[in-house]
């Protein structure tokens, strides 16, 4: 029944610290009244890097190097600074100094450009550290450690729909070798 102190706070492009997940913008805020009961405030909150949606990019016909730590002009690490100078480059693998790709007219939004045509062009994965706000590149074929993951109703799950495919079913199964000569018996 009271007001939540964050509660005028809550509106559309707002940026909020989620410890120890990073920062995030709300997006879309909706007040839902019911009949003057009760006033509730909800949104959707995306990554900070969501932000770099409203950047475009316009690239002319060229060759372009991905990286480079000793003369970081021209290239794609640089240009995507420039368009978001509150960002800075982190850590980018040795494997992707000096790759170079060519591109023809880039037209985008800079976030679909670096998740779709540079992810597939430079074989690499962007990571966005949002408390930092640096960009990470890893290379993609990079082994990655595995980190095990369990659903359950406490934690992801909020419901779960099993089907049977009945045509899948084995309730028997039978062993035979080659002809006459070799049997499962003989070879087991």
């Amino acid at each position: 029944g009271k007001k939540n102190n964050g509660y005028d706070e809550i509106s559309g492009m707002r940026l909020v610290e989620v410890e120890p997940y990073g920062d995030f913008v709300l997006v879309n805020p909706e007040k839902n009244n019911e009949g003057g009961k009760k006033e509730v405030k909800s949104c959707k909150a995306y990554s900070l890097e969501y932000t770099f949606n409203y950047k475009k990019v316009d690239i002319p016909t060229g060759t372009y190097n991905f990286y480079n730590p000793v003369d970081n002009n021209n290239t794609i690490m640089q240009m995507i600074i420039e368009l978001m100078p509150d960002w800075s480059i982190g850590e980018v693998d040795r494997e992707l100094i000096g790759r170079w790709r060519t591109f023809d007219n880039v037209d985008d939004g800079l976030y679909a450009f670096m998740m779709n045509t540079l992810q597939e062009s430079y074989n690499c994965l962007f990571l966005f550290d949002t408390f930092n706000k640096k960009i990470n590149v890893k290379e993609a074929n990079r082994s990655a450690y595995n980190l095990p993951i369990y659903l359950s109703y406490n934690n992801l799950l909020k419901s779960v729909r099993v089907t049977e495919l009945s045509e899948d079913i084995v309730t028997a199964l039978s062993g035979y070798g080659s002809g006459d000569e070799v049997s499962i018996r003989s070879v087991n």
